[in-house]
């Protein structure tokens, strides 16, 4: 894979809304999604936890908090092993599989921070990359093999850079600066992985690789309902809504309106480029210029996780389009992931910088029984 290879897409796609009405609670909100019942609590890990990884594939995951403290937690909440990753102090944390098996390895950064680290699991550096404001980190698995590669997205100009799983640069743009979050999916169906990103022009740009495969994405059919205003996106995180869905599809959330005086709100935006159903859906705030910081997809079910500053999560059906449940004093800047652990209900990890949260989304039992 090589820079003249690299051929961008730039996706500006007007959305249709339906008219939602989201009530609010000082605790959590109803849910509104056919079988699901709302967020039960479960159990909570003390301490200035500030990034949170867990593999969907695996029993456990890691936490990261001040001071380099690094721990690996099961699923009932019992710390198993205990380690300091030296050059780290209140990082965010990805898994990654960057030797093509199965183990998992620990990326590490800071926002707005120069360097990334990829750290074995017992806490030794494998490798650094420096770089000038990091915004965001994902691995993903867009070069065909076994590996992870390992997307990272830079604050200002430096742009989009994918490196390999040793830390080497493959390809890096420069067209799009403040790229603020990264992520990669099957958007086609069958045509491998891309890369997305959003930017500065809160835009949602698709990047794909070999001269063989169309730049060009398809015509959207006319939405059903009236446009809305474009939503200023942020947020990005890619992945199938159901496990029927031939290909992946893109959730966006931003804010709206992309100018002016306010008020703003947050959204979150399904994107569908292989004709899949798409909507948009606002998201109730608790500040007056709510911000996403954090985002993720559980494995397995069709339910996205959404950090607002200010310490608001909300879990979306994206399914559906419809909100699952809402929590509350998650901190200043929750950071949320998802763990499988070996159940068939992945498990909702909030990492609030004083203590570690987990929640459930609790379901109801089916009709007639």
């Amino acid at each position: 894979m090589t820079a003249t290879r690299l051929r961008l897409s730039v996706c500006v796609l007007a959305v249709w809304a339906g008219a939602l009405s989201l009530a609010r609670a000082s605790v959590q909100t109803p849910g509104t999604s056919a079988g699901v019942s709302g967020l039960a609590p479960g159990w909570s890990l003390d301490g200035a936890w500030t990034g949170v990884a867990a593999d969907e594939d695996s029993p456990t995951f890691y936490a990261l908090g001040r001071g380099g403290r690094c721990v690996e937690v099961d699923s009932a909440g019992k710390i198993v092993r205990d380690l300091t990753l030296k050059q780290e102090s209140g990082s965010l944390l990805r898994p990654a599989r960057l030797d093509g098996t199965s183990r998992v390895a620990l990326l590490a950064f800071t926002v707005w921070g120069r360097e990334l680290h990829a750290y074995a699991v017992d806490g030794t550096r494998l490798w650094s990359y420096p770089g000038p404001g990091i915004n965001d980190v994902w691995p993903a698995n867009v070069g065909g093999d076994k590996a992870d590669e390992v997307i990272v997205g830079y604050n200002g100009s430096a742009g989009l850079h994918v490196l390999d799983a040793q830390g080497r640069l493959l390809w890096k743009t420069t067209e799009i600066g403040n790229v603020w979050h990264v992520a990669a999916g099957d958007l086609w169906g069958g045509s491998g992985s891309q890369v997305v990103t959003t930017s500065a022009a809160g835009l949602v740009h698709v990047f794909r690789n070999g001269a063989s495969l169309s730049v060009s994405l398809p015509v959207l059919r006319e939405p059903p309902a009236p446009i809305v205003p474009m939503t200023y996106a942020t947020m990005v995180r890619v992945g199938k809504a159901v496990k029927t869905d031939r290909a992946a599809r893109i959730f966006v959330v931003g804010e709206r309106p992309m100018n002016g005086p306010g008020p703003f709100t947050e959204h979150v935006v399904a994107l569908s480029l292989a004709g899949d159903k798409e909507w948009t859906l606002e998201l109730p705030a608790n500040t007056p210029r709510p911000h996403v910081d954090s985002a993720a997809l559980a494995s397995g079910r069709p339910w996205l996780a959404v950090g607002l500053r200010g310490g608001r999560v909300h879990v979306v059906d994206v399914a559906q389009g419809t909100l699952v449940g809402t929590i509350e004093n998650q901190g200043t800047t929750p950071e949320v992931s998802w763990l499988r652990g070996g159940s068939t209900t992945p498990l909702l990890l909030v990492a609030t910088e004083a203590k570690l949260n987990t929640f459930s989304v609790a379901t109801r039992p089916a009709a007639g029984r």
